[in-house]
């Protein structure tokens, strides 16, 4: 990678092939054979369901073949949008109470609480972000967090994520192919770099599974 790291884990070029589907969910899976750094085999499924509201929902599971413990932490990558309003319009509200600092290889080194450039609690234009970095210590109400991208007509839509993503990362960027600025809303288990730090990491038991939930919900 260009930053000398493992962005994106040991699933960033693997193929899912199909395990079910019907007409409003599928549900895909990859292997995660042993390695080098990495001497587990493993599988990670994910299920995407669109639910009675037209919510996306979504379950990633980690289950551990191997004959010992296996460490891992699990992420997503969603970009969002709302409609064709334009990136610039929109207001981005993100409810965590840490930062965590990174490096110059966006290696999080240390944390501070959120405040100034990075206080995102009453809402921040995306037309003057630029912006690649984690939270934590997010605003769970009933057992769910939600990070929302609001459009000035009154649209929304959030990012939720249960109480085992205990993290979020924000991705503004203006290099997104044919767009001015997207924004991504990453929800994860654990921070960049955990299997050194081991904020975050978590360990499976042989035979044992771990499921993520989130999900995507939009207000019209």
């Amino acid at each position: 990678m260009s930053r000398n790291n493992a962005s994106h884990g040991l699933l960033r070029n693997s193929s899912y092939a199909l395990v079910a589907e019907d007409e409003f969910s599928v549900t895909l899976e990859a292997v995660i054979f042993p390695q080098h750094g990495y001497p587990f085999l493993a599988r990670h499924q994910v299920h995407y369901e669109i639910d009675a509201g037209l919510a996306l929902r979504v379950s990633q599971s980690f289950i551990n073949d191997s004959a010992a413990p296996a460490p891992f932490v699990l992420g997503a990558h969603p970009y969002l949008r709302v409609g064709d309003v334009p990136p610039e319009e929109m207001v981005l509200t993100v409810h965590a109470g840490t930062r965590l600092v990174a490096d110059e290889r966006l290696i999080p080194r240390s944390s501070v609480p959120v405040d100034g450039d990075f206080d995102f609690g009453a809402g921040r234009s995306v037309g003057g972000l630029d912006v690649d970095v984690a939270f934590t210590d997010l605003g769970f109400d009933g057992g769910i967090a939600r990070q929302t991208l609001s459009a000035p007509d009154g649209r929304s839509v959030s990012l939720e994520q249960d109480e085992s993503c205990a993290y979020v990362h924000i991705f503004v960027t203006d290099t997104f192919p044919g767009r001015s600025k997207a924004v991504a809303i990453e929800p994860m288990t654990g921070p960049a770099n955990a299997f050194n730090s081991g904020d975050g990491l978590r360990w499976l038991e042989p035979g044992e599974t771990f499921t993520m939930r989130w999900g995507i919900v939009g207000a019209l």
